[in-house]
């Protein structure tokens, strides 16, 4: 299992784009069906062959996400994953052997990439966001602002956060991320489309110190008892039998 990045991206700007943005970004998460990704929707795929794929990739049901479950952040709704390689093994070992396999198919896809290699290619991260919330949700109509909580793996999805910040060059984005198990964390923020902010250093910890209480007692020199000095007199303490 991956080491998981804490997200914070605030965004700011006019309410109707910012609405827009927010029901667009829970219009669907992306899926890898199809014969080679155990995927079978209820489908009999039968013996996979190239027109079976070429009748696939223009499937629109088979791409609609069925989940009643909708993530309210989906990176898929604004830097959606190709249809060639949505219906490719996301593996990608699989992929090379699938290739050799089938050239015939895949021989259309020269510079296909399995999805673990797109997502990270094109999002910084794979799998998207994981567990995504809604923090904060307040404004006018010219100053609105929306706050989005979630997890990716291993680090923030910078390569998605820059195209996604060039799609609405009017509002302005900051991204917080905070990765503790390798300790680093940072700033990114983006305005009129372009990143103006790249902050990233490690985590600073406070040196915790431990608190010694400074021992005072002694040990009794006749029946060696911890008691403080004062109380011991004429070499006894008052623990000493008479």
């Amino acid at each position: 299992m991956p080491n998981w990045c804490s997200n914070n991206l605030f965004i700011s700007g006019k309410k109707s784009t910012i609405l827009a943005l927010i029901e667009r970004a829970a219009s669907g998460e992306h899926r890898y069906v199809g014969p080679f990704n155990n995927r079978n929707n209820d489908t009999d795929w039968g013996a996979f062959t190239p027109i079976q794929m070429e009748a696939l990739m223009g499937d629109d049901d088979l791409f609609l996400d069925k989940d009643k479950k909708k993530s309210c952040f989906s990176f898929h709704a604004f830097v959606p994953v190709p249809r060639e390689v949505l219906l490719s093994p996301y593996d990608t070992g699989v992929l090379n052997r699938k290739k050799a396999e089938y050239p015939e198919w895949f021989g259309r896809f020269p510079d296909l990439m399995a999805g673990y290699d797109w997502e990270n290619a094109n999002w910084g991260c794979k799998w998207g966001a994981s567990s995504p919330y809604i923090g904060s949700q307040s404004g006018d109509d010219e100053d609105y602002s929306v706050e989005y909580s979630f997890d990716t793996p291993w680090g923030p999805p910078t390569d998605f956060m820059h195209s996604f910040a060039l799609m609405y060059p009017s509002l302005s984005f900051t991204l917080d991320f905070r990765e503790e198990g390798m300790g680093f964390e940072g700033q990114y923020v983006w305005s009129n489309g372009a990143c103006i902010r790249m902050e990233e250093g490690a985590i600073e910890r406070e040196e915790e110190e431990d608190e010694w209480e400074e021992n005072s007692y002694e040990l009794c020199p006749a029946c060696q008892a911890s008691v403080l000095p004062e109380d011991i007199r004429n070499g006894k303490c008052p623990n000493c039998p008479e």
